[in-house]
């Protein structure tokens, strides 16, 4: 039995009403945030706050959307030159673009350089943002680079005008052109587990296997 706990408040930073989360949560590394309604206000609110007494006095460090992988990743790496509005809009869907949503980007910032930033991260496999997309054919052809230029060149036509026009027709154009993205997908995620330790070595663990995933 758990001690009866209500909370008492959608801002309030100071957490007094939310310590019955210790108990709840116990050792869990997990914690799901759920929304019975994209853009209801209170449940924005509700769960900005539940993210900083989760990240401030229970040690999570991640924020993991349902958005993006790459977007939500490159998202994070550029956390100190994007402006909190122009984060968002890189990474996560448009129904999260709210201005209850907007004030989790800005702690978000201002975590980085403590000594527990909050990570920012996505798991979908989506396009989540065609903003926050348009860095990815670079970023693809970069890696592609080390190995083969000349399929770097191929790769970064190919996943631009992909994203392009996903972002024109997303309802028509993935259907017509699915046989071609299998294909080409799929030979890249495989271009990239032949090459992942070659990879590792000139750019790092997280890189290789971050477009392996996107791709």
């Amino acid at each position: 039995h758990h001690p009866v706990s209500a909370v008492q408040s959608l801002d309030d930073d100071t957490f007094q009403d939310l310590q019955f989360f210790k108990t709840v949560l116990g050792q869990r590394r997990l914690v799901q945030l759920g929304e019975s309604g994209h853009g209801v206000a209170e449940f924005n609110h509700a769960k900005v706050r539940l993210i900083k007494f989760l990240h401030q006095q229970m040690g999570f460090d991640v924020i993991a959307f349902e958005s993006g992988l790459f977007e939500c990743f490159n998202a994070d790496a550029m956390i100190a030159a994007h402006t909190a509005p122009l984060l968002m809009r890189n990474c996560i869907f448009g129904v999260w673009h709210t201005n209850e949503v907007l004030p989790l980007f800005e702690y978000i910032k201002s975590t980085q350089g403590t000594a527990r930033p909050l990570t920012l991260a996505g798991f979908d496999t989506q396009l989540s943002s065609s903003l926050g997309a348009s860095y990815r054919p670079a970023f693809l052809a970069n890696l592609v680079r080390a190995i083969d230029p000349a399929r770097a060149t191929v790769v970064e036509a190919t996943d631009r005008d992909h994203i392009t026009r996903f972002s024109q027709a997303q309802q028509t154009y993935p259907k017509t052109a699915q046989a071609s993205l299998t294909e080409f997908y799929g030979g890249l995620e495989l271009f990239f587990q032949e090459h992942r330790e070659r990879l590792t070595g000139q750019f790092g663990p997280a890189l290789p296997l971050v477009a392996e995933r996107a791709a």
